[in-house]
């Protein structure tokens, strides 16, 4: 399930975010969830399992695309089954827009490869 990012997820945000060699300082995390409180085209959304968070997506959203900046699942949860469900559920989340990557995550893009075919 994806839920979008609330300001009483902080602390569940932080921790996920210093999953991501970017965010191990407790000021790039501060920055980020600034940037995605404050500006429009930022977003923070929350992959969930059983109702629990266990990853967090940052995406920047246009008129016609959702690009995928980053992703974070939590140990345990990093596994193709994890992958494959998290993007399905993205394509959902976005059913308008074509789902894109930054570079460094376009491995990504191979979960939805069945989907597509």
């Amino acid at each position: 399930m994806i839920i979008p990012y609330k300001r009483d997820y902080q602390k569940t945000a932080m921790g996920l975010l210093s999953y991501l060699d970017e965010f191990h300082h407790f000021k790039n995390i501060t920055e980020e969830i600034a940037l995605c409180e404050s500006a429009d085209d930022y977003e923070l959304l929350f992959y969930a399992v059983n109702h629990n968070k266990i990853g967090i997506i940052g995406i920047r959203s246009s008129e016609h695309f959702a690009t995928i900046r980053y992703v974070a699942l939590a140990p345990g949860f990093r596994d193709a089954a994890y992958y494959r469900n998290l993007m399905s559920e993205l394509k959902a989340y976005y059913p308008k827009k074509h789902l894109t990557t930054v570079p460094e995550m376009t491995s990504l893009m191979e979960y939805l490869k069945d989907e597509r075919d």
